[in-house]
């Protein structure tokens, strides 16, 4: 699998996981979609998210974070704050956030798109995440 546009999280390594995660919400000024979990599935998610993440629109970069284990960084996904309804109801009843399979995040560094597991995801799917998180105002 060739990704030019996402960064691993290491599942062994909280320091740095932390590190390249603020890096990437906090510091750079691109829309992100965070993949959680492991697995073809994930793979599939994560490759797809990559080759739209390597698309520029009105000026706005894309980044990809696949985050394998969840439990690494879940403390910083949770303190993250939450843009539409729609998030707020699937990240509070995500109690495990292995149910979530994907979230974006805007310029803002505020989550405004999150897709379950159980929701059909396909490219164009990914593609409307990196969308909403470019609808966020930016202060």
């Amino acid at each position: 699998m060739n990704l030019d546009r996402t960064i691993i999280i290491p599942a062994d390594d909280r320091s740095l996981a932390q590190r390249l995660f603020r890096s990437a919400v906090y510091d750079e000024d691109v829309l992100v979609v965070v993949v959680l979990g492991d697995g073809p599935q994930k793979e599939q998610i994560v490759n797809w998210a990559d080759k739209r993440a390597q698309v520029v629109v009105q000026g706005f970069g894309r980044k990809v974070i696949w985050i394998r284990d969840a439990s690494v960084l879940e403390d910083e996904i949770r303190k993250l704050p939450l843009e539409s309804e729609d998030a707020k109801e699937k990240m509070d009843a995500a109690v495990d956030l292995n149910a979530i399979a994907l979230f974006s995040i805007s310029l803002a560094n505020t989550v405004m798109d999150v897709i379950k597991n159980d929701e059909k995801i396909n490219i164009l799917r990914i593609d409307m995440a990196f969308v909403y998180a470019g609808e966020a105002e930016v202060d």
